[in-house]
């Protein structure tokens, strides 16, 4: 999540927290976030990602409604993921 900081503190960028994300970097970009609040994919997609994927310990046994698009992991797969993330640069 580095490479997307914006203005935001290290401790709000990780949870995609509103205005803690540069726009210029996110545009167009799945972004990998961790579940502090809901909202995080609206404010991914706010400022033109194409979507979000949330890492989450809660166990969801029901579907999730996000008003954009996104989904939401556990820590292995968060782990899968941003190992991919950081071998592609």
């Amino acid at each position: 999540m580095k490479d997307l900081l914006g203005n935001g503190s290290k401790l709000h960028h990780r949870f995609c927290a509103d205005g803690s994300l540069d726009p210029k970097k996110v545009k167009g970009k799945l972004v990998l976030c961790e579940l502090e609040v809901w909202g995080a994919d609206s404010v991914v997609t706010g400022i033109g990602g194409k979507g979000t994927i949330l890492e989450s310990e809660q166990y969801l046994d029901a579907a999730q409604i996000f008003m954009a698009p996104a989904t939401v992991v556990n820590a292995t797969a968060s782990d899968t993921v941003n190992n991919y993330i950081h071998s592609t640069k």
